[in-house]
């Protein structure tokens, strides 16, 4: 972001700066945020700042661990952004107003030998926002469970230290657990609902002067491009009611009727949220995930009827965790990460001699059977067909098994569980693994590694440190 763009910025921002800096410093004190932390927040009441951003929705053990890459993310892009004349501030934008059970009921955790362990808990207020959850429900269970993984605890102590306070929501605790994680580079971690002042004033357009025709038109140029819809049609503006029980979808008549007389219960849908973010918040630069960029496409119009200024959207980087046992595994098999990619067969090793002259013979006998079938009647074709599957699924038994020894012999890491600790369920491990195992293994050490490698777009992250625990 060029200097001027930044003085123009900061300059049209129409938030109530000082309001803002009066509510973040209010609710960092309860997460007991670092110095730094409130000392950003306290120069958010200056017009010489502005913020770069992320956000996620909190969930059992944090959720994924690309809210953690978000982070990093924000924070490596303030430190580029920071002048003499202006201050980049650091912020993540905790979307507990979101009520979706399915996203935040569970996490996953990866073994070694590839499988995936889902811990789902099930929400103390079903259907209720995520900021009404309690997050100590989940706790006592997914530490058990993160007791059974192998490898490195540099990070227990610590998670033990900052275990969810009894009726601590999964919001709160995210933050809390955040703050402290980057403490010392000043994050700012706020959960939607504790920004809701900053957005009253803003109900009347979403109400009245909500974007529908433009919308719609939008829509159809992109969907005639090929671009797969990110919303479905948006006609009205999405608000909810945050109840204690139920997070409830409105009507117009109910939002208008709420926004009248209890306008802090009002909670935007996913639509929404974004331009909400930019009403309550300077900020000049969004960290975005795929997921975000995608419905991003589908806002523009709900940013010109509120007047307000769209933030640059940055693509955050992708990292992947490997661990010493998973480095040593790769440079056995001479590959990289890339090599191991789900779309690539996975590399074997060649069976000796003898092992080969029997593979060579059922492909032979395969092969013969093959030309029988072609040539015989269809009651002896199917009958010869069904021998032929058979034969084929015990040559690749055999194969496998003769793969599998040579391995063991020249003590080689299995490559599939290089694969499912990389790409688990054939995904980025980022979008698997849980922010809370990361942590756990690696300790709150691993912050640091992590905006290290978002400064120099590292996208393989080796830790061979882990292995001390």
């Amino acid at each position: 972001m060029a200097r001027t763009d930044i003085a123009s910025f900061t300059e049209h921002w129409p938030g109530q700066r000082q309001r803002l800096a009066t509510i973040a410093l209010e609710q960092l004190s309860h997460y007991a945020a670092s110095s730094q932390s409130r000392k950003n927040a306290k120069n958010l009441a200056k017009s010489s700042s502005f913020i770069i951003a992320c956000g996620q929705q909190p969930a059992v053990g944090l959720g994924p661990f690309y809210s953690l890459v978000k982070c990093a993310d924000a924070i490596a892009r303030s430190q580029q952004h920071q002048t003499s004349d202006y201050s980049a501030i650091p912020f993540f934008w905790c979307a507990s107003d979101d009520h979706d059970a399915g996203e935040a009921d569970h996490t996953d955790l990866l073994h070694r030998d590839g499988r995936i362990i889902r811990v789902r808990s099930p929400l103390t207020q079903q259907g209720a926002a995520s900021h009404r959850q309690a997050a100590s429900a989940h706790w006592p269970q997914l530490l058990s469970r993160l007791e059974e993984l192998a490898g490195p605890r540099l990070g227990k102590a610590w998670l033990i230290d900052h275990s969810p306070l009894e009726g601590e929501g999964l919001g709160a605790w995210c933050c809390r657990l955040l703050c402290s994680l980057f403490s010392s580079y000043g994050l700012i971690c706020l959960e939607a609902k504790d920004l809701r002042p900053m957005w009253q004033e803003s109900l009347e357009t979403s109400l009245s002067s909500w974007p529908v025709r433009e919308l719609a038109d939008l829509r159809e140029r992109l969907v005639a491009q090929g671009t797969a819809p990110a919303f479905p049609p948006l006609e009205q503006a999405p608000w909810f009611a945050d109840e204690p029980t139920q997070r409830r979808p409105l009507s117009i008549n109910e939002a208008h009727t709420l926004a009248q007389h209890d306008p802090t219960r009002l909670s935007p849908g996913a639509a929404l949220r974004p331009i909400l973010q930019q009403v309550a918040l300077p900020v000049a630069t969004y960290c975005a995930g795929p997921g975000e960029l995608a419905y991003h496409r589908f806002l523009e119009p709900i940013y010109e009827a509120f007047g307000t200024t769209k933030p640059l959207l940055s693509e955050r980087h992708h990292l992947t965790l490997i661990d010493a046992w998973c480095a040593r595994g790769l440079a056995q098999w001479q590959a990289n990460p890339l090599d191991l990619h789900p779309s690539k067969a996975l590399p074997q090793q060649a069976s000796d001699d003898v092992g080969k002259q029997a593979l060579d013979s059922m492909e032979r006998s395969i092969h013969d059977l093959e030309q029988l079938i072609a040539q015989a009647s269809s009651d002896t074709a199917k009958r010869l067909t069904t021998t032929c599957y058979k034969l084929q699924l015990q040559r690749d038994k055999l194969a496998k098994s003769l793969s599998r020894g040579t391995r063991q012999r020249q003590q080689l890491t299995a490559a599939g569980s290089l694969r499912n600790w990389l790409y688990p369920r054939d995904q980025p491990q980022e979008r698997v693994m849980s922010s809370v195992q990361a942590l756990w293994h690696y300790g709150p050490g691993l912050a640091a590694r992590m905006v290290e490698a978002a400064q120099n777009n590292v996208s393989d992250l080796l830790l061979t440190s882990s292995e001390r625990a």
